[in-house]
Parts: C-alpha cells; sequence; structure tokens
C-alpha cells in the first residue's frame, strides 16, 4: 500500500498543471495550493522508501528467502507507474496496458512475500504459474474497465 501511495502522490505532481486547467479537478489539493509539490515530494519519498524497507529482508542473510525480491517489484512497480503509465496519459492509449500491468503487480509481491516468509526462494515462487493466475486476472480486467 506504501508503494501505491507513492505512486499515486508522484501521479498527483506530475499531473498539477493538467489538473489546474479543468474543472473537475482543480480543486485537488495540489493544483488548489492545500498542499505544496515539495510536501507531495517528501511524501512519497517516505511512502517509496517505507514500502521498500517493510518488505525488504528481516535477515540480510536470508535475501533469497525474504523481501528483497518483493522489495524490488513494489518500488519498480511505484517508478514505472510515475514515470511511465502517467506521462503515456497524454501520447498513446498504451498506457492503458501498461497501468494494467502496474495495476496487476500487487498480488504478485503479496505471493512472493509469502512464499518468502515460508522459506521459498523468490525464484522459485516467480516460477509458479500459481503466482500469476491473480495478476493476469486483474490486467486482463484493466482493460474492459477503462
Amino acid at each position: 500500500a506504501a508503494a501505491a501511495a507513492s505512486a499515486s502522490a508522484a501521479n498527483q505532481i506530475l499531473e498539477v498543471p493538467h489538473d489546474a486547467a479543468m474543472a473537475r479537478t482543480r480543486a485537488r489539493p495540489l493544483p488548489a495550493g492545500r498542499i505544496s509539490i515539495p510536501a507531495a515530494s517528501a511524501f512519497a519519498a517516505a511512502a517509496l522508501a517505507t514500502s521498500v524497507l517493510l518488505l525488504r529482508p528481516a535477515d540480510p542473510r536470508r535475501r533469497e528467502t525474504s523481501g528483497f525480491v518483493p522489495a524490488l517489484i513494489a518500488a519498480g512497480t511505484a517508478v514505472v507507474y510515475a514515470a511511465v503509465y502517467t506521462p503515456m496519459k497524454r501520447v498513446s492509449a498504451w498506457n492503458t496496458p501498461v497501468g494494467a500491468i502496474v495495476g496487476a503487480m500487487p498480488p504478485l509481491i503479496g505471493h512472493v512475500a509469502a512464499a518468502g516468509m515460508a522459506g521459498v526462494p523468490a525464484g522459485e515462487a516467480l516460477a509458479e504459474r500459481s503466482a500469476w493466475v491473480l495478476p493476469a486476472l486483474v490486467a486482463l480486467w484493466q482493460i474492459p474497465h477503462f
């Protein structure tokens, strides 16, 4: 959830000029000036750091069976959302599949994290077909949803 909050905050920061120009969105906190861009940026950075810290390995000697991979996937997902999906919304309809993939990552992160807590190495967890069922359903659902 913290990685999603970070990505959402980054999205809101990048959208300020566009949100300020539209009647439907100009009252949002950033375009309306109720929250400053530096404060929103600090929140986005803190949320992403919190996400990584919460998912990181509790025991660095057990990297392959703890949260290093889920933390990496969560951070990567947040960065792709902010750096690829958000700017892409204005230039291409391909933003929808990108957003669908990004939106489907939380169940995968949870699967890999839970497997790691049970002592299953991340590579094995990612190789399991069951790891991809819910993310695939979420991604496929998002296309007709939008």
